[in-house]
């Protein structure tokens, strides 16, 4: 299910390399997809009680994780394999559930699975503070996972990049990224979390449009367009 011919240049990232449960999930067929697409969610979380991640300076620093529970937690390719193997049962995998279905409705064949066509990292390379919420952005936060999935980009080629996270997508723009990443010919997008109400909820600011619907139009365009910002 999982693509790992770019692992080599992949871990030349020196974050990566850092925490290789970090890398990012290629799935087997991404590579002869029809459109290559790689989706940036927000940030992983730890178990409650987990605290040795707080602090940035230290985790950009390099720690030894301590213990093979948090480490699960934060590995993103075990995350997909078992949502993968278990159909994405459970509350936790409901924004893999709705990417998935709205690629679907964008044009992948649901056969073999969505995921196994796509790429997925988190954007930010810190897990969150608190289990379940969004990340506390330091400038470091900002600034290690602007440079880690620009190289990831470069690596990885994928015509559309969708960041999952308007917090993300925040950080991603201050940073610069997001015109990085257009001028070096990526389509690039934006849509609320898929596990929030504004993934199916019509908002004002994007003319009555959900958050799906911006993501099926998004990968329909990315089909047509030149290089853009579609979010």
């Amino acid at each position: 299910m999982i693509d790992t011919q770019f692992d080599d240049q992949l871990l030349q990232i020196a974050h990566l390399a850092q925490y290789p449960n970090l890398l990012p999930w290629v799935g087997s067929g991404y590579r002869t997809a029809g459109l290559k697409v790689l989706l940036l969610g927000e940030s992983h979380y730890l178990p409650p009680g987990v605290s040795y991640h707080h602090d940035p300076a230290t985790w950009y620093a390099g720690l030894t994780i301590p213990d093979a529970q948090s480490l699960r937690w934060m590995k993103t390719r075990g995350i997909i394999q078992k949502g993968l193997a278990s159909n994405w049962k459970g509350a936790s995998k409901t924004i893999y559930r709705h990417l998935s279905s709205a690629a679907e409705a964008g044009g992948f064949a649901s056969t073999p699975p969505v995921f196994t066509q796509l790429a997925f990292m988190n954007y930010f390379q810190r897990p969150a503070e608190v289990t379940g919420d969004s990340i506390q952005v330091s400038s470091l936060d900002r600034q290690v996972s602007a440079q880690t999935v620009e190289e990831v980009v470069r690596v990885l080629q994928p015509r559309v990049v969708v960041f999952c996270s308007r917090l993300a997508w925040r950080a991603a723009g201050q940073s610069g990224l997001v015109a990085a990443l257009i001028a070096a010919g990526q389509v690039v997008g934006h849509t609320p979390h898929p596990a929030s109400a504004w993934w199916h909820r019509p908002s004002r600011k994007r003319q009555g449009r959900n958050g799906r619907t911006e993501f099926i139009e998004l990968l329909r365009q990315a089909t047509t367009s030149g290089p853009a910002s579609l979010g």
